[in-house]
């Protein structure tokens, strides 16, 4: 192997068979979000070899490769094996270099312990009791990242390193949530040495070691430890036990530095170059700091490493949870069609080619004084991404240093596909400025970096982004570290405009529109079979109108609409003085305007560190229904509904704010003002997809409430109709 600096992506095959088109649909399903490598590795264990050699040469996924990745320069497809000493070798046996093996470990385990959570982050207002009975507001569970079998062999296989060269007989967990990591380490041990299978069994760590459990101190014993902050166990084992430190090890660990023998993954910061969380404190009982503040504990209890019973609270939303940015932005945005929404799994689109045309007030002008700023008289080279935005952007640029006597010929104007995928000769000298309307992942941007080290090589490079829109500053800073990064370190230049941060809607499979439509579907394949009276055919009617409308990619009508004393419906508008923006917007702001503003909030709220955010671990923080009072508009109280996560309108456990929240929304429905009822389509669509969830007790109310609402002839009764027969089951003789 050469010492050249190569991207590679793992894709790593248990021993369970994986087919070539599951492995294209896993790598397609990957890059959807990601930069290309220049290699894919094919990664499984070393009795598997004759099958992970087979799915590398595989041509149907040969194939494949270049249209998820790229045609120039298409990531190569190689074959490795991990073998019973826990090295990394390709399948003809030439082994990897000690280095490069930890380096794939260390990125799949911190890769899994991050996609799953691993760390339980208490929130304002309680702290953790430990199973060494030890406070703190942090608690590394192992057991959250043992999910998917290929995972678990995965770690499994980083541990055979640890015991490579020792006889195992005896596999000993501190707790029976990783007895599934200790039974695929056994079975590993057994398949590649052809050993007796080890056994595994859990001592239930510092309660287990003051018990009669007993384990046996020979050398064939060996003790994986799940999390550790301090190591404090190992030492109770080898003092109370007699399992020396060379017999245990500390899958994950988070802390003051310790041998790296007795640790699989050090995920403390600063102990290595992918280490990421800050070391957190823990105190003795006597001596808790968040206890002294009057702190609620969770006590981490039972073999399983489990919190106790969940409590849930209410949080309300105020002007302060709002994210510094927003109000200036909403400023430039709002009444302007800037924002839509769409279909699929890109719920915002931002029409930056409004913005480019002037018509975003400020946005528009420090768009245009960072162009007179950064784009640099030297250029002579514009690459736009392909979207439209981006290219309306490129000839503004090319306006501008026109405007400077620099004059960019049309065949120096080069779209971002052509360089990526292989249609385009290397370029001569001069600045190349990368231009994108609007980031999101930055991936399209990450494969014109990578293409311009072929095509541009040690030439300067300028990146000018519009807006850029991630889930955090952290992905933002991320980004833009690595579009500078060149072959000395950050040499080139990265500059954005405007930056906001919304959820990642990467994680979303489809919007609430598209779940919206499926719904409505199905109640439209449910009345079709019933009785075709006048009243049924014109809730047919007005559901196949609302699905017709969510067909288009872009949504007008965000909202269901209201209706008002008559039977007319309306559209959901927002009054004047909105609590989250210091202006009125001019022309008047869009339902999806305020959508945008509500989910930013949320999102803000749930990512806070500084009040009892929006979460769900154990203890979790719902929308207080309170919000839904304090909030009347029609149009915020839709959008609070469609932007809010499922568990954060989950009352169904907690009796006090589940019969809050049916008050709410009875007191709605009988509202003589159609403005405070206008939302009640959509309280209903909440409930029939189990959005919004309350106790059985008040989802009968709910249902008795209804029943003249359900006698109608418009969408709003087909709703309360399936509400009451489907959702809660309303008999049949009281239907009517």
């Amino acid at each position: 192997m050469d010492d050249r600096k190569r991207n590679i992506t793992v894709l790593f095959v248990s021993s369970s068979r994986l087919s070539a088109q599951e492995a294209g649909q896993l790598l397609a399903e990957h890059f959807a979000g990601v930069s290309y490598p220049d290699e894919i590795w094919i990664l499984g264990i070393a009795d598997n070899r004759t099958t992970v050699a087979d799915l590398a040469r595989h041509q149907d996924l040969k194939d494949r490769v270049p249209g998820f990745t790229r045609f120039r320069d298409t990531p190569v497809l190689l074959p490795f094996v991990v073998n019973m000493d826990g090295g990394i070798e390709s399948v003809d046996g030439q082994a990897l270099a000690p280095p490069v093996v930890a380096a794939v470990f260390s990125y799949g385990l911190v890769s899994i312990f991050r996609a799953h959570n691993g760390m339980l982050d208490a929130h304002a207002g309680y702290h953790y009791v430990k199973p060494s009975k030890r406070h703190s507001d942090h608690f590394l569970r192992t057991a959250n990242v043992l999910l998917y079998g290929a995972e678990v062999e995965f770690i499994a296989a980083a541990i055979l390193r640890r015991v490579a060269g020792r006889q195992v007989h005896r596999i000993y967990t501190d707790s029976s949530s990783i007895n599934s990591l200790g039974l695929s380490l056994a079975d590993l041990l057994s398949r590649l040495r052809g050993d007796v299978r080890p056994s595994v069994d859990s001592f239930s760590s510092y309660q287990g070691l003051k018990s009669d459990f007993i384990i046996e101190p020979d050398e064939k014993s060996f003790a994986l430890i799940s999390a550790s902050t301090s190591g404090g166990l190992v030492d109770e084992l080898e003092s109370t036990r007699q399992i020396s430190r060379d017999q245990q090890l500390i899958v994950f660990y988070v802390g003051p530095p310790l041998s790296e023998q007795l640790v699989l993954q050090d995920l403390t910061s600063g102990a290595n170059e992918l280490g990421y969380i800050d070391p957190f404190q823990s105190w003795e009982p006597k001596e808790c700091p968040l206890c002294d503040q009057n702190q609620s504990t969770v006590i981490i209890q039972g073999d399983q490493f489990l919190p106790a019973s969940p409590t849930v609270t209410g949080r309300m939303i105020g002007t302060k949870d709002a994210p510094s940015w927003l109000n200036p932005f909403m400023r430039d945005v709002a009444g302007k069609g800037i924002i839509t929404c769409r279909l699929g799994n890109r719920t915002f689109y931002l029409q930056i080619g409004k913005v480019l045309s002037g018509d975003a007030g400020m946005f528009s002008e420090r768009i245009s004084a960072a162009i007179e700023r950064y784009i640099p008289a030297a250029t002579e080279w514009i690459v736009p991404l392909d979207d439209r935005d981006s290219q309306l952007l490129a000839e503004g640029i090319q306006s501008h240093l026109a405007n400077l006597g620099v004059k960019i010929e049309s065949d120096h104007v080069i779209s971002a596909r052509a360089l990526t995928e292989g249609s385009h000769q290397p370029l001569a000298g001069g600045v190349v400025v990368v231009v994108a309307s609007v980031v999101v992942s930055g991936r399209a941007l990450l494969n014109v970096s990578r293409a311009l080290r072929t095509l541009h090589p040690d030439q300067p490079i300028s990146y000018f982004v519009t807006l850029m829109r991630t889930p955090g500053e952290a992905e933002a800073r991320d980004l833009e570290v690595n579009l500078a990064w060149g072959p000395r370190g950050a040499q080139f230049d990265v500059h954005t405009v405007t930056k906001v941060f919304v959820p990642n809607e990467r994680e979303v499979e489809a919007s609430t529109w598209d779940r919206e439509r499926k719904f409505l579907t199905v109640v439209a394949e449910r009345i079709q079979k019933m009785d075709q009276s006048a009243r049924i055919a014109d809730q047919l009617a007005a559901i196949k109108k609302r699905i017709e409308e969510l067909r288009g990619p872009s949504v007008g009508q965000l909202f269901l609409p209201g209706i008002d004393a008559d039977g007319n419906e309306f559209d959901l508008e927002l009054r004047p003085n909105f609590a989250f923006w210091s202006f009125q917007p001019t022309p008047k702001a869009s339902q999806a305007d305020v959508f945008f503003t509500m989910t930013s909030v949320l999102h803000a709220l749930r990512n806070s560190r500084r009040s009892a955010s929006l979460t769900r671990d154990h203890n979790w923080n719902v929308l207080d229904p309170r919000n839904f009072s304090r909030f009347n508009d029609g149009v915020i109280q839709a959008s609070l509904l469609r932007a809010a996560l499922p568990y954060e309108l989950d009352y169904s456990t907690d009796a006090a704010m589940s019969h809050q929240m049916q008050a709410i929304v009875d007191a709605s429905l009988n509202s003589a003002d159609p403005a405070e009822s206008s939302a009640m389509s959509e309280f209903l669509l909440a409930l029939c997809t189990g959005t919004l969830r309350l106790e059985d007790p008040d989802l009968q109310l709910m249902a008795h409430s209804l029943k003249h609402i359900a006698a109608g002839s418009d969408l709003r009764a087909a709703l309360a109709e399936y509400f009451r027969v489907v959702v809660v089951d309303i008999p049949a003789e009281q239907q009517t």
